[in-house]
């Protein structure tokens, strides 16, 4: 094995280790790759939530906070000066995953989704073939933000604990009572589970994050008699952060400086002897070749500049300070204090360097190597931060002793001290009490002068990342963020809320007997078997799983075709298509009509294509808008359409927000029917999620319609790696629709409606991704074989209770069936002379066993038909011969056994099912979609081109 296998590069390669440590680390990995053992160390990033530098005794803290911490700092480096490069933790620790500033990073002002083009060190280390895992114990730093990116293990660590569902019971914003499920012993008892599976002679990357100590301060009940004399009394002249209040036995509010800063030693001591626990665990495993680092996101303010218990408004030292510590035994020196000012943005390069792996030239950060081993001229010249709440960020600049703060808002120069430029000398004054820019202008001109040309290079707008729709979040979530402080119902200061104890909160409301909405989503080319509930690893479907735990999962649900313009045909009108429902290119009728007929409020937000209402799928909505997506896409047929743009992500993000914005407008009204389509996960695919680290082969960071079309040809026969590295993709783009499904999900429950609302998610049909034959990799359309006709179908009434875990129905249904379900969850007639048929019964239990299930498919290859039930399946081909396969599903459900030799009474029993069917189709007129003759719109031909419809 390689180099370049290894993931380390070579000197060919433009990247050679900056250090003799490094060098000896890569030369170690490259003699892993010959057979030697593999000497390269584990990698340990520790972060620590609102940690001040000088609250630890390593610097210099009068009281024994952090005996376990100030022994690790003995062992390695430590840096006396690290500046967080945004006081807050999203800004903060994507910077540090990233090796890209905040202004980069697009996470800045307000929660936004870390953008996937970024290189994060989940990456780096796992495309060296390290294993990667994290446990965050901070909503800020989880999946709703995208920090899971690169890593194969990711464990929040309130998931599932903090939020019963059976009975359903809420978080409570009591202050203590979110630590039962954040604290320190928690992440490390998960961290440490995954890691002990793990084997030995297996390189980890893990990243911890630890909530401790940020408010509210509740330690765990052994330490909250600590430093009891240690904080005398004093009293705040500003009002207290609401979330952070506490009350005394008495029932008062507790106003006293002196509590919190002791409850917040206390919750550090905590943390301490946590992280001691994890270094001894790691002893014992064996896995002391491990660079460890220990850093925070930011500080706490305790009565700085009138700023109380609280960080990420204001740039001074309390909150921009944090602790910075390396330690590996063999390439950092023990012992050693750097005092040159340097930037979290900077540890990541320096993590990489350390393991002897390329620093990626994305990062923009200093790889702190060579000051480590004493050179100090190595140090990083300047070190930037931004800061605030307001639209135009506090910038600052640390040069040596000097610190230089830009103030451009206006209100914030009202709240600090009223200069555009503060300068402070920290060297005399560390506590940042005297502006001196008037007393030393030459250098607060200098220092300007190199924040506005470092402000000026490159993107400095939250628009590099998607925004957080936070009121999408589900009320648990919100709940838990208020409880945190990130979400203030109450004004700074004011009287805390009263909080319920847990046994106090009231059960929701019991369910409706009628329904105000039936929400249907859409997730084209999503294969059933990849819902991770089903049992597919990675993780691809949490919100997906969480709804289907919630409701019903029918495990065989069956497309009466395997491509979205029959299957959409089939779903919309209960029909099997035929002329009868679909000729003229257009849809004759939809059962959506029937609702509008009965006063139901309709809408739908699709993404074109063959869903758009160039083909009649606007038939009964009042509102129908299409975002196209994968293509650029305007002015096609008569719906309002929108340009989403080439990128996936935009299409699929501008699909939900109209529909989430639609929902709130529906809140207040009579009773509707919203239907979702989105054309992810269909190629092209784009989401590089679960692929980085493994071999692309011939394929790019992306598979593009041209690489499909290579594929097809058999242009390129892909391999066994390059199948994996397709199928990673494809997971990507299941994980971003799960992402935006379940932030509509939430936002039902934020708007009161989850109680009222029925959902439904479906796809139109599956995805071939090569394995039963790599040149149909990414493909569809072509057969009859369960990768294509099984789609996932979960439907949600809240009016039908479930048992913990969900409703799971074995028996075979239909996409024709969908329709029909939804006229009857509004109590309406059955529609007249569909084929499908309401699954509220299967629902009730009311009916067992299978329903029979017909599709046919007339592209790429003979016309076919399939006849699905009992277990078996009858594939015919059209023509004189008339070949027939027979499959027994039960044992045999990747249909690779062809029994039709074996079973002739079987395939006679079912070729009469096919017989009748098909001459029901030839009676109603067996479809002709003719879209290569058919005239429609160039930019509606071309979305559909690059999906790979037609030529």
């Amino acid at each position: 094995m390689g180099a370049a296998s290894l993931g380390v590069g070579t000197a060919e390669e433009g990247r050679v280790p900056r250090s003799a440590a490094a060098a000896f680390v890569l030369a170690a990995a490259l003699l892993s790759g010959c057979g030697a053992q593999d000497t390269r160390p584990d990698v340990l990033l520790i972060t620590v939530d609102t940690l001040r530098a000088d609250r630890l005794g390593a610097y210099g803290y009068r009281l024994d906070t952090s005996p376990h911490i100030d022994a690790l700092a003995a062992r390695g480096v430590r840096f006396e000066d690290a500046t967080v490069q945004w006081p807050k933790t999203w800004p903060s620790m994507a910077s540090l995953l990233t090796g890209a500033y905040p202004k980069t990073t697009g996470l800045r002002l307000r929660p936004r989704i870390l953008p996937e083009s970024l290189t994060v060190l989940s990456e780096v280390f796992g495309e060296a073939g390290y294993r990667t895992g994290a446990v965050v114990a901070n909503f800020n730093v989880g999946r709703a933000l995208g920090f899971e990116q690169g890593f194969e293990f990711f464990q929040e660590s309130w998931e599932e604990r903090w939020q019963e569902t059976a009975p359903r019971r809420r978080f409570v914003n009591q202050p203590g009572l979110v630590k039962k499920f954040t604290n320190a012993g928690v992440v490390n008892d998960q961290a440490l589970g995954w890691l002990r599976s793990i084997p030995k002679k297996e390189r980890v990357f893990l990243w911890l994050h630890y909530m401790d100590p940020h408010g509210p301060y509740a330690p765990p009940e052994p330490y909250r008699e600590l430093f009891l004399s240690a904080h005398p009394p004093e009293f705040a002249t500003a009002p207290l952060p609401a979330y952070q209040l506490q009350t005394s036995p008495s029932g008062k509010t507790i106003t006293d400086l002196g509590f919190y800063r002791a409850q917040y030693d206390r919750e550090v001591r905590h943390l301490d002897d946590e992280i001691g626990r994890l270094l001894q665990a790691l002893a014992d495993l064996g896995r002391e070749n491990t660079v460890v680092v220990l850093t925070a996101d930011h500080g706490e303010s305790f009565d700085e500049h009138e700023y109380y218990l609280e960080h990420g408004k204001l740039p001074y030292q309390p909150t921009a300070h944090v602790p910075a510590i390396i330690v590996h035994e063999g390439s950092v020196p023990a012992g050693r204090t750097v005092a040159q000012p340097v930037g979290v943005i900077d540890l990541a390069s320096t993590l990489v360097e350390l393991a002897g792996l390329p620093v990626p030239d994305q990062f923009e950060g200093t790889s702190l190597v060579p000051l480590i081993h004493g050179d100090a001229s190595a140090a990083p010249l300047q070190v930037f931060m931004e800061s605030g709440y307001e639209a135009e960020a506090q910038r600052t600049i640390r040069e040596g002793r000097w610190k230089l703060v830009e103030v451009p808002s206006a209100a914030d120069r009202q709240a600090m001290t009223g200069a555009r430029f503060e300068l402070y000398d920290l060297e005399a004054d560390p506590r940042e009490l005297a502006n001196v820019a008037s007393a030393h202008p030459e250098t607060t001109a200098r220092l300007a002068l190199a924040l506005a040309r470092w402000a000026e290079t490159g993107p400095a707008s939250d628009d590099a990342a998607a925004e957080l729709d936070v009121e999408g979040l589900d009320a648990a979530s919100k709940e838990m963020l208020r409880a945190l402080g990130y979400l203030d119902d109450a004004e700074p200061g004011g009287p805390a809320p009263a909080p319920k104890a847990p046994e106090e909160v009231a059960p929701p409301d019991a369910a409706p007997d009628e329904l105000q909405g039936v929400v249907l989503i859409v997730l084209d080319t999503l294969r059933a078997d990849r819902l991770s509930i089903t049992g597919h690893a990675p993780t691809t479907t949490p919100a997906l799983d969480a709804l289907a735990r919630r409701g019903v999962l029918f495990e065989q649900a069956v497309s009466s075709a395997p491509w979205t313009l029959p299957a959409m045909i089939g779903l919309m009108t209960g029909r099997n298509p035929t002329a009868a429902v679909y000729r003229e290119g257009r849809l004759q009728w939809s059962g959506v009509e029937a609702l509008r007929d009965a006063g139901v409020r309709t809408a739908a937000f699709t993404e074109g294509g063959f869903t758009s209402a160039h083909f009649g799928f606007d038939r009964g909505f009042a509102e129908y808008v299409e975002y196209a997506s994968k293509v650029k896409l305007a002015g096609v047929g008569s719906a309002e359409v929108q340009d989403a743009g080439p990128a996936v992500a935009d299409g699929i993000g501008k699909t939900f927000a109209s529909a989430t914005a639609w929902l709130d407008g529906a809140r207040g009204g009579g009773r509707f029917f919203l239907m979702i389509h989105t054309y992810e996960p269909h190629t092209p695919y784009r989401s590089g999620l679960y692929a980085r680290g493994l071999p692309p082969g011939r394929l790019g960071r992306t598979l593009e319609q041209g690489d499909t079309e290579r594929i097809h040809a058999g242009d390129w026969n892909l391999g066994e790696g390059e199948l994996a590295y397709l199928e990673a993709l494809y997971d990507g783009g299941v994980s971003v629709t799960d992402r935006y499904v379940g932030r509509l999900l939430g936002r039902l429950e934020t708007l009161g409606l989850s109680d009222r609302v029925a959902v439904i998610v479906t796809a139109d049909h599956g995805e071939d991704l090569g394995g039963r034959k790599p040149r149909r990799a990414a493909d569809h359309g072509h057969s009859l074989y369960d990768e294509l006709l099984r789609v996932p179908l979960v439907l949600r009434d809240p009016r039908h209770p479930v048992a913990p875990g969900g409703q799971r129905e074995a028996g075979q249904v239909r996409l024709t069936d969908v329709m029909p379900t939804v006229v009857d969850l509004f109590g309406l007639p059955e529609l007249a002379e569909a084929d499908g048929r309401s699954l509220l019964p299967v629902v009730r239990g009311e009916e067992q066993g299978d329903r029979v299930a017909f599709a046919r498919v007339t592209r790429k290859g003979p016309e076919r038909v399939a006849v699905r039930r009992d277990g078996y399946k009858l594939i015919r081909e059209i023509d004189g011969a008339g070949a027939e396969a027979l499959y027994r599903l039960s044992d045999d459900p990747g249909e690779r056994k062809d029994r039709a030799a074996d079973e002739a009474d079987r395939v006679r029993t079912l070729g009469a099912d096919l017989d009748d069917h098909l001459a029901e189709l030839r009676a109603e007129g067996l479809l002709d979609f003719g879209l290569e003759r058919e005239a429609m719109p160039d930019a509606l031909r071309e979305q559909l081109r690059v999906l790979g419809y037609i030529e």
